[in-house]
């Protein structure tokens, strides 16, 4: 297009009526936002960052200030989201200066100063629920209930486009992209380092990577979390990259200690510098749903290893708000965590943790020192199966157990849909299916507009079949009060599972002082005596002793010694039982050290209970029901199934459709519809291999 160059003194556009650039965006790809350029007089150095302001007037006349980026070759742009079809006009351009003054200089305005937009407008932004505290809402009016996956990185954008597709036809509406090196989506630093960018500066060809996925995301209906830091960029013991990174000392960069990356004045200046090239270059994207700050902040050494909290805390309260401050957009703002009781959690939009427990099914209802319903919105922004408790190696490696927990967070009342972890796992694989068959189900029962009238139940099954009762650990290893468990209410699917640890840590003063667990108390209530197994999946390469004690009193102890381990994979289990006498009695298993052991499976010997377990939400029009075989769920190759009877009290009169949906594909696999007398409705179940899905709604 030919180059129309307007110099403007003063920074002001006046006169300009006849230059008007008609643009017509009506085709697949359109844009979705209105753009004006301009190149100053005088560039001068370190052009990124330098502070530009344009202000535009948009079709309903209010003006507003918008920055400008840096695209290169002396060349700013402004952009301003389409959402009005009509005039956009340019009206001044000044630049800020580092002690926040903002001065007009001469520039040449690249273009019309008014644009004329009657193409596609922008799909419409989250917000937080202005009503509800702990939900989204949609700037139409509509419920915002993410249902997606992570795509965290792919080096070609090909991949990322099959994935779009594939999750728009699942009816999905979130991603989440990682600005990282080694997905070539971190506009700071290439992964060859001789392509990285001077300290300073961005690199375009990232950048408009960048633009391409954000506007391919908005053509698929998805909305993007995009992480602009994560841990291993400034840790040396959790997936670090440091020691490749640009600003570190031994690659010539500025930065000796990872850890000082929260609080050194150079590091400060280049991560705003970043921050606000991403407000201002794609802060007109409706479809970005959040600025997330960090991924699994807690991992970073200023975090784990230098316990800088206050630094951490205060440097999100600051990042938060320089964004909020250069994004007139106003996008949400976020971070990932562990600890859901931080006072760095004040700052952010919405609760952002993540989730890799033994126990999968429970964990994803449970929301540790957070609880439901919340002050903000919350979900897992990950949920994978690094630590779940498989039968056989066979069975992780076939995916069984990645959907399954997915059905179980929808189960909570008060959360937000947990978001799968490994894309790579799913995507263009067979168990692409089921979770398309889980997101189609969420629309299917509008869990989007109905999630508030909706509450937790636990309805009752019956089988003909029954099974051992097993109880599992919840989660892995992280900081928790030691656990008191109500054996005889865990038979039921209750969440209460999720706190039972597998690591019970020696009485080591710097464990315990960081809140880790040194002991399980386990509460019998029983009409006979009985025997207790406990499984060890490790008693640790020092050994263990562990005392058993009940009611407070009758210690004994057993003891494993010191043997080393054949490698750092080879685990050391172990097996202890202990008699429960008959009526109400609490064993407490105290770990005496000197290493820790992992907890693998508690049982009952003799104790069985029904084959299929149920949970769900329901109001007085519709239920919710997600059904497991207790055995099979996690299984790649079920050897039995079983049926049997779902239960539903206080069910008022009425026509009633029963839909049992299909696990494989989504959509109905057997539909009926009953007239009901009220009371209790009973619903015969199919066989069930693995898990099961009912939606029953009343009709009229």
């Amino acid at each position: 297009m030919r180059r129309v160059l307007i110099f403007l003194l003063a920074g002001w556009v006046s006169g300009l009526s006849s230059a008007v650039a008609s643009v017509a965006l009506d085709t697949k790809g359109a844009r979705t936002f209105v753009e004006f350029a301009f190149r100053p007089a005088k560039v001068g150095a370190q052009p990124f960052a330098q502070e530009w302001w344009a202000e535009i007037r948009r079709p309903d006349g209010t003006v507003r200030a918008f920055p400008a980026f840096f695209d290169g070759d002396g060349l700013w742009r402004v952009r301003v989201r389409a959402e009005a079809r009509g005039e956009y006009r340019l009206q001044r351009v000044r630049r800020g200066d580092a002690a926040g003054q903002r001065t007009e200089p001469q520039i040449a305005l690249e273009g019309g100063a008014t644009i004329v937009h009657d193409g596609p407008l922008a799909v419409p932004a989250v917000r937080r629920h202005p009503a509800q505290a702990d939900a989204f809402q949609r700037t139409d009016g509509a419920p915002y209930y993410p249902v997606g996956l992570n795509v965290a990185w792919a080096r070609d954008d090909a991949y990322y486009l099959r994935a779009f597709a594939a999750l728009r036809d699942a009816g999905a509406n979130w991603v989440r992209l990682w600005v990282v090196s080694w997905g070539e989506l971190d506009p700071a630093w290439r992964e060859e380092p001789a392509r990285s960018p001077a300290s300073g500066e961005l690199d375009l060809e990232i950048a408009r990577r960048w633009d391409r996925l954000l506007a391919a995301a908005e053509e698929h209906g998805l909305y993007v979390q995009v992480v602009l830091f994560q841990h291993g960029q400034f840790s040396t013991e959790v997936n670090p990259s440091w020691p490749r990174h640009p600003w570190n000392t031994r690659n010539g960069g500025f930065l000796a200690d990872p850890a000082a990356f929260f609080t050194d004045a150079r590091a400060q200046r280049e991560t705003r510098l970043k921050l606000r090239y991403f407000a201002a270059r794609y802060g007109y994207s409706a479809a970005v749903l959040a600025w997330e700050l960090f991924n699994e902040v807690h991992y970073t050494d200023a975090w784990k290893r230098s316990r800088r909290h206050d630094a951490v805390v205060r440097w999100h309260a600051e990042m938060a708000d320089y964004l909020r401050r250069h994004d007139p957009h106003g996008h949400l703002v976020t971070t990932s965590a562990e600890d859901l009781t931080s006072p760095l959690w004040r700052t952010m939009d919405y609760y952002q943790p993540h989730l890799y427990a033994v126990n999968g099914l429970a964990h994803a209802r449970r929301f540790p020192g957070l609880p439901l319903p919340a002050d903000k919105p919350v979900f897992y922004g990950e949920i994978g199966d690094d630590h779940q408790a498989f039968a056989t190696s066979e069975d992780k490696v076939s995916g069984a157990g990645l959907v399954p927990p997915l059905w179980a967070g929808l189960m909570a009342a008060g959360a937000l849909p947990a978001q799968l972890w490994y894309w790579d796992r799913v995507l263009d694989t067979p168990r692409w299916g089921e979770f398309a068959a889980w997101s189609r189900f969420v629309a299917q029962a509008r869990f989007a507009e109905r999630t508030h009238e909706l509450q937790e139940f636990r309805p009752e099954i019956h089988t003909a079949v029954c099974v051992p009762q097993v109880l599992t650990p919840g989660f892995h290893w992280a900081a928790r009060e030691p656990l008191t468990l109500d054996v005889a209410a865990a038979c039921d699917p209750l969440v209460a599972l999720a706190d039972v640890p597998e690591y019970v840590v020696p009485p080591r003063r710097a464990l315990l002082a960081d809140g880790h667990p040194d002991r399980v108390t386990l509460v019998f209530d029983r009409v006979a005596p009985g025997r207790v197994q406990v499984r060890l999946k490790d008693v640790g390469e020092r050994g263990a002793t562990i005392a058993i004690e009940r009611d407070g009193g009758g210690k004994e102890r057993v003891t494993w010694p010191r043997e080393k381990r054949a490698s750092k994979e080879t685990l050391r289990p172990g097996e202890l039982a202990f008699a429960v006498p008959a009526g109400r009695h609490a064993v407490t298993l105290r770990n005496l050290g000197p290493d820790s052991f992992r907890i693998g499976s508690i049982q009952v010997q003799g104790d069985e209970v029904t084959a299929l377990a149920a949970i769900g939400r329901r109001s007085a029009t519709a239920a919710m029901v997600y059904l497991w075989h207790r055995e099979g769920v996690m299984a790649a190759a079920p050897t039995a199934a079983a049926s049997g009877e779902l239960v539903l009290d206080a069910v008022d009169a009425g026509r009633w459709r029963i839909m049992w949906w299909d696990m494989e594909r989504g959509g109905p696999a057997q539909v009926e519809e009953r007239a009901h007398a009220g009371g209790a409705l009973r619903v015969a179940t199919p066989e069930i291999a693995r898990h099961a899905a009912v939606l029953i709604e009343k009709i009229e």
